[in-house]
């Protein structure tokens, strides 16, 4: 046959349940406290390091010795779009060359 707990034991389980509920609570709180507080530190010293590599010689008081060996990109061509027409004289006009 199964044993019923009393009301007493089924008080004192609900109790002791609560009280560690409470203490895990507890420690949640601290160790997301502790963990706010580190992603605060790091956030701030990834926006420190940022700074610091978006700086060269050209954008600060930084000398040209310090600069990364990486050149930034150039731009190679124009940003001027094509026209779509062949480049040269007009077709059909006569050619301006030195006769032989």
């Amino acid at each position: 046959m199964v044993r019923v707990p009393t009301h007493g034991e089924l008080y004192r389980t609900v109790a002791d349940l609560m009280k560690e509920n409470t203490r895990d609570r507890a420690e949640f709180k601290t160790t997301v406290g502790r963990l706010q507080k580190r992603v605060d530190r790091l956030e701030q010293e990834n926006a420190t390091l940022r700074s610091r590599l978006d700086k060269n010689s050209k954008n600060s008081s930084k000398p040209p010795s310090t600069d990364s060996f990486s050149k930034p990109a150039s731009r190679d061509r124009s940003l001027r779009e094509s026209s779509g027409r062949p480049q040269g004289k007009q077709a059909g006009s006569a050619g301006a060359s030195l006769t032989m």
